[in-house]
Order: C-alpha cells, then sequence, then structure tokens
C-alpha cells in the first residue's frame, strides 16, 4: 500500500495532472492546427506549381492548347488558375480566343 504519505502523493500527483491538463490539451491542439495548416500551405504550394506547369505547358503548344486554356479560365474553382490560364490566352493570336476573352471582360 505505501501508507499514508504515499496515498497523498499519489492524490497531489493526481490534482496536478487533473490542473494541467487542459493547458497541455490546448497545447496539443494548438500545435496539430499548426501542423495542419503546414501541410495545407505544402499542398498549396505544391498543387500552384502543378497548376504552373500546366498552363505553361497549354500556353507552349499554342493553338492546340487553347481548348484546355479556356477549360481552366472558364471553369477553375481557383481564380488563380482562372488568371493564369486568361493571362495565358491573351499571348495567343487566335480570334476564337478573342471572342472568348471579349466574354470573358477581358482585355489584352
Amino acid at each position: 500500500d505505501g501508507g499514508p504519505a504515499a496515498r497523498a502523493a499519489l492524490r497531489a500527483a493526481e490534482k496536478e495532472r487533473v490542473r494541467t491538463a487542459p493547458a497541455d490539451a490546448s497545447a496539443r491542439v494548438a500545435a496539430g492546427a499548426a501542423e495542419r495548416e503546414r501541410t495545407q500551405a505544402e499542398l498549396r504550394a505544391a498543387s500552384a506549381s502543378a497548376v504552373d506547369a500546366r498552363v505553361q505547358e497549354l500556353a507552349r503548344k499554342g493553338r492546340d492548347g487553347v481548348p484546355g486554356l479556356m477549360e481552366m479560365a472558364r471553369g477553375d474553382g481557383d481564380p488563380r488558375v482562372r488568371a493564369q490560364a486568361v493571362r495565358a490566352l491573351a499571348r495567343i493570336d487566335d480570334p476564337a480566343v478573342d471572342a472568348f476573352l471579349a466574354g470573358l471582360g477581358a482585355r489584352r
């Protein structure tokens, strides 16, 4: 058993654990949130790099890349991707591109 002194020490240790548990839990939650944010930032950066590469690839194709760029400009959920696609389209001299950009309200 350990006697009254051992029991008192166990009770004191348990009280201390209970007292510090919320702070420990808050610290773990904050650390988890920070880790998630870092991971999301890394994914966004990787995704942005992939999008940049795809837009450049389509832009290098010239007129052959127009359908893909138009699709990105029209339907991507990220406004940065749409803007990138519109900029790439604006560098391509094609009447269909001119009409498409005019429909978006974009200017060369």
